[in-house]
């Protein structure tokens, strides 16, 4: 009994020595399925977006040709698209607070392994998990960056479809006309603005597989 409770802290030291370098193989699995979340992400919003343009098109052609019937289909099916992407906005918003919540583990699960390097007498370890910290406290700002443009995306999305089903083709005129025009280009932007962070998160999660090779590649020389 005596020589396992002597054992004990040698095993502690060797566990911990292995735990990092599993959970960066772990993160790197879970980057590798982001990406391809991100990549299908991308290509149906650029489908989206298409249809939406399409739409905007036919709308502006049943406008100019004095086609109400067809005019009213197009706004019917545009109301529609903006439903959809209103509550994919809401979805996306969700998963931007689960990944700031996710950045909040990280870091503190960072300096959870400085205190040990620390305790432990490696100093050349805490300086790569000190590194390693920095790194994801910059990303955990991206992250909370994100949240809020999210945020403030989805509030306009919603107020521009509330607008645009208000005003009233046979009461406003040429001028109701020209205002929702607007706001469907204005709509449209921030589709494009939603798809461009789509591809530079996924640039991202390219970037930090790689991170996370090199964080594996220095614990194991740490070791």
């Amino acid at each position: 009994m005596k020589n396992l409770r002597a054992l004990l802290p040698l095993l502690f030291i060797v566990a911990s020595m292995y735990a990092q370098p599993a959970r960066n193989v772990v993160e790197r699995g879970q980057d590798r399925n982001q990406i391809g979340r991100d990549q299908a992400t991308i290509d149906r919003d650029r489908a989206e977006l298409n249809q939406f343009q399409a739409n905007v098109a036919g709308l502006k052609s049943a406008v100019a040709s004095g086609n109400v019937g067809s005019a009213q289909g197009h706004q019917t099916k545009l109301v529609g698209q903006m439903q959809q992407e209103i509550q994919q906005s809401e979805a996306k918003t969700a998963g931007s607070a689960n990944e700031v919540r996710q950045s909040n583990v990280e870091v503190r699960s960072d300096n959870r392994e400085v205190r040990r390097d620390n305790a432990q007498g490696r100093p050349v370890a805490a300086a790569g998990d000190r590194a390693d910290r920095r790194d994801d406290v910059a990303d955990r700002a991206d992250d909370r960056g994100d949240l809020a443009e999210r945020r403030a995306r989805l509030a306009r999305q919603r107020e521009i479809m509330a607008q645009f089903k208000a005003i009233n083709f046979a009461s406003s005129g040429m001028a109701g006309v020209a205002e929702k025009l607007a706001l469907l280009d204005e709509f449209e932007t921030t589709m494009r603005r939603d798809m461009g962070e789509n591809v530079e998160e996924l640039r991202e999660d390219r970037g930090e597989i790689r991170e996370d090779r090199k964080e594996t590649r220095e614990d194991r020389n740490h070791r």
